[in-house]
């Protein structure tokens, strides 16, 4: 008999064809069908039809629960809704089936910034950023939660940051104008001028031509009585707009403020070349207070002719550079600095003004460069330290920001191996991310081990370290972590540890069983679910676990554990009915599953969940042979899943139990086998088509020969069958031979009818002329009993002329598996001379070939008088001689309608203690069907 796992691939071509064809059919079926609910809805979205999506996604999200992008449209709905309880839950779902949702994450961003969880909002705009570092519109957003959030100082670090990376972008500049004059107008209100002025500063250098800022800063100056500073930013101010008439007057004024009437006439004068009508009044104007000031002389004149008759006077050069540093005389301070440089050399003091020139003239590079040397002759002053540690401090952020986390390390460690100072806990956070991104995990653990002892109350250090840990693949000690902060967590924190909690959990799990680590699985999957009984992939990494290992007691344990935490959820149902069928359970599986296809009947999981219960289920059937079982609960899976070709190829199997062979190839045909399986099914779809035949002609050649004889006795044989029906099948037979005293014939009729799914009976008659029995006629009933059993019962009758008269009744027993048949059974016969025979028969065919009609053969008997066949012959002249015999042969069946076969018989007779006989028979016979 045929079995799916034995058979090897290859089909005819029609069926292959036609097979083919279902599968493209359900594949651009299922495609369509997966795809129309996302799209459908995702069009009503767009049309602001909120209803009717929300409709079409309910649907989709019954037939694929795990969606991820319908779970996305259903937290959009909710967020539309003003329901951010609901959007959030749906968001966090469609993230944890596909953490790369882009939408998702934006929807979810929008939800926390309504509800005020700018922490959660900064998180998700952070993975948004790191699947896409360029998405400015993202980075204003970043700013403005931080703001939001009372964070100006980092909202205003970054919307500097990112005016540095996007200069050419005007809305960004715009933003960061706007972020800078509000932070500014702040500053001033809380009186915080210092901080408001360094902001003025930085505002300064994105708008350096807007000449409010500068005239905002210089009347700072003025009313805190600094005239030096209000005219440095005047200079500067006049650096970008020389032209500029009001601060060309706002200088003069300031000068003139100072008693630098001869300075002030002098600027006047070399700017209005022009004749401006606004200049000259303002000229005439300080001429008249000068000549009313007493006419001292300006030290700065005067140390300047000073320096010019004496070029090494300290006193004159060091008040020339102070002066022109205050005053904002760039280029005379940078002569001052040189000549300072030629004659005392690179002092702490000159380095230090230099630093200060730079730094007020904006050159960031020079500026740098003169503090690195500073730092490398003086490091132990702490005014230069602190300025070179918050330099190096900014470059390594700019570092990381652009992923050069190599040229970061330089910085980072430097930091590190400083005495604790501001940066320290940063730039160790920092440190701890650049060895992670290099791939330097054991230096990244030692790194955040230190940032944890050093600071152990930080929360966001202790999660560091989590990351960490994950890297290294330490992920238990990960959990750990995370269970000690839920113990002392408030609600509103326990809810947030808890999601990614189970994020990193799930995560550990499937590591766990890519690394084939199964009982730790279960260990993990129970701490997971202690702490989150609603942790859908603990529950199925640890279902799918114990199925993959044939634990069944673990997977119906898992199942009833989701089942009682979830005991609504499609996906734990089906599951708990998949572990019942695995446990044998099959009527409280059938039952589940029934009431989960009443519900959702197109859901694809719990279709084929029902299509493997219904082929597990059948095997045994099949085993049992209960055709009408097996015919009833694959017909129910056909309903939901019609072109499963295991489903009707089992259907097929129903039939063949109730001997329906047309019917079984019609079903079976449709099987796909692999390419092993291809020659064995191709064998078995000819058997069912031999089956399937109602008419069958058979000849049969029979060749004799004693040992100690020359003659060859043969017979003939062509026997006609007819398959009336599945209960009835009639043969007629007969037999010829012809000897020296002339030919004789046996006519015989047979008759096989089918009782009950157990029980059927075989009679014939015959007869026959001469050499052949004249009277033939025999009877048995065959009863099958535990499962692959079956017992004959049957008597006979023979009258040989001029030998005896004999009856006989006979028993046997017969087991039948895929691939063999084992037969014994005993005669016992009744001569009318009251004289009794008796012969053992025991016969045995392999089914090497799969296609349930070719085999071999081998069988032996013992007796008084030989197997029933030759009896029915009458080969012998004598009956009552002690025989025994062995024989083999086989049976091929060439193709669908032609079978030949061969069998050879040697018998060993026995007359008396002194005389042995031997006899030779060779059976020869072809067999067509039509």
């Amino acid at each position: 008999m045929f079995t799916k796992n034995s058979i090897l691939k290859n089909t005819v071509v029609v069926a292959f064809v036609l097979l083919l064809s279902f599968i493209a059919t359900d594949k651009m079926y299922g495609q369509a069908t997966e795809d129309s609910y996302f799209k459908r809805a995702n069009k009503l979205f767009k049309q602001e039809r909120w209803e009717e999506a929300k409709q079409i996604v309910d649907i989709g999200l019954k037939d694929t629960p795990y969606d991820a992008d319908l779970l996305m449209l259903n937290g959009k709905y909710y967020h539309y809704k003003r329901n951010n309880d609901k959007a959030r839950y749906n968001l966090i779902k469609s993230l944890q089936y596909d953490p790369n949702n882009v939408d998702a994450k934006q929807i979810l961003t929008n939800v926390e910034i309504e509800d005020k969880h700018y922490s959660a909002a900064i998180c998700y705009i952070n993975e948004l950023l790191e699947v896409n570092p360029y998405w400015k519109g993202l980075w204003r957003k970043k700013i403005e939660v931080y703001r939001l959030q009372g964070n100006t100082e980092e909202a205003t670090r970054l919307s500097k940051r990112i005016n540095q990376i996007y200069p050419e972008d005007e809305k960004i500049q715009e933003d960061y104008r706007y972020n800078l004059k509000t932070e500014i107008s702040s500053l001033k209100k809380s009186g915080k001028l210092e901080e408001a002025l360094k902001l003025t500063n930085d505002l300064m250098l994105v708008d350096k031509t807007n000449p409010d800022l500068y005239v905002d800063v210089i009347n700072t100056h003025l009313a805190a009585g600094d005239y030096d500073k209000a005219l440095v930013y005047a200079n500067r101010a006049l650096t970008f707009m020389p032209n500029n008439s009001y601060l060309i007057t706002k200088k003069a004024s300031i000068l003139a403020d100072r008693g630098d009437y001869n300075e002030a006439l002098s600027f006047i004068k070399s700017k209005n070349k022009g004749g401006n009508g606004q200049l000259t009044t303002l000229y005439n104007q300080l001429l008249l207070q000068n000549a009313r000031v007493q006419n001292d002389s300006d030290p700065y004149t005067l140390y300047g002719k000073i320096l010019e008759r004496s070029p090494g006077n300290p006193e004159a050069l060091n008040y020339l550079l102070n002066t022109s540093l205050s005053k904002g005389f760039y280029s005379d301070a940078q002569n001052y600095i040189n000549m300072a440089k030629k004659s005392g050399g690179e002092t702490k003091s000159i380095l230090s003004k230099e630093y200060t020139l730079y730094t007020q003239m904006g050159n960031e590079s020079k500026a740098n460069a003169i503090l690195a040397k500073l730092y490398t002759r003086f490091p132990e002053d702490a005014d230069i330290r602190d300025n070179y540690i918050n330099y190096q401090y900014k470059l390594a952020r700019e570092n990381m920001l652009n992923e050069q986390y190599r040229e970061a390390l330089i910085q980072l460690s430097f930091l590190n191996n400083l005495p604790k100072n501001d940066y320290s806990e940063k730039s160790m956070q920092e440190l701890t991310q650049a060895y992670l991104k290099l791939g330097r995990k054991e230096e990244a653990f030692a790194t955040v081990q230190k940032l944890n002892s050093e600071y152990p109350n930080s929360i966001d250090n202790q999660l560091r370290k989590v990351g960490v840990l994950i890297a290294m693949d330490r992920d238990d000690e990960a959990l750990t972590i995370y269970e000690e902060f839920m113990k002392n967590a408030s609600q509103s924190e326990f809810q947030n540890h808890l999601i990614a909690y189970d994020e990193i959990g799930t995560q550990f799990l499937k590591k766990l069983i890519e690394a084939g680590q199964t009982q730790k699985v279960f260990e993990v999957a129970d701490r997971i679910i202690a702490l989150n009984p609603d942790s859908e992939l603990a529950y199925t990494y640890a279902m799918n676990t114990a199925a993959s290992i044939n634990d069944d007691r673990l997977f119906l344990k898992y199942a009833e554990q989701a089942i009682e935490a979830n005991p609504d959820s499609i996906l734990f149902r089906t599951k708990y009915a998949e572990a019942l069928s695995t446990k044998g359970e099959f009527g409280t599986a059938n039952n589940v599953l029934k009431q989960l296809l009443a519900e959702n009947q197109y859901n694809k999981d719990v279709i084929n969940t029902n299509t493997q219960f219904t082929l597990d289920y059948g095997k045994v059937l099949y085993k049992e042979k209960d055709a009408d079982q097996l015919m009833l609960i694959t017909d129910e899976a056909l309903k939901y899943n019609p072109n499963n070709k295991e489903l009707l190829y089992q259907k097929g199997q129903a039939h063949l139990l109730l001997k329906e062979y047309g019917e079984a190839f019609d079903y079976m045909k449709f099987y796909t086998p692999s390419t092993l399986e291809a020659a064995a099914f191709n064998k078995e779809m000819e058997w069912l088509q031999n089956k399937s035949y109602r008419n069958q002609v058979t000849l049969n050649y029979l060749r004799s020969r004693f040992a100690d004889e020359i003659n060859v006795n043969s017979i003939a044989t062509l026997e006609y069958t007819r398959f009336q029906s599945a209960k009835n099948t009639y043969t007629a037979r007969i037999n010829y031979t012809g000897r020296d005293l002339g030919s004789g014939v046996l006519a015989q009729a047979e008759w096989s009818h089918v009782l009950n799914q157990k029980t059927y009976f075989i009679a014939n008659v015959g007869y026959g002329s001469r050499y052949f029995a004249q009277i033939i006629a025999n009877g048995s009933v065959f009863r099958n009993f535990a499962s692959d059993y079956e017992l004959e019962l049957g008597l006979g009758y023979r009258n040989l002329p001029d030998v005896y008269t004999l009856t006989n009744i006979v028993a046997g027993v017969s087991h039948t598996s895929d691939h063999m048949w084992l037969n014994a059974k005993g005669f016992i016969y009744k001569t009318d001379t009251s004289l009794t025979l008796y012969n053992v028969l025991a016969q045995s065919k392999f089914y090497i070939f799969n296609d349930g009609k070719s085999f071999l053969q081998a069988m032996t008997s013992v007796g008084t008088v030989p197997e029933s066949g030759a009896l029915d012959l009458a080969l012998y002249d004598s009956y009552n001689a002690f025989n025994t015999m062995v024989g083999a042969g086989g049976q091929y069946m060439v193709n669908k309608r032609l079978t030949l076969g061969l069998l050879g018989n040697w018998y060993n007779f026995k007359f008396n203690p002194k005389e042995y006989s031997n006899l030779y028979n060779l059976y020869l016979t072809a067999t067509y069907s039509l």
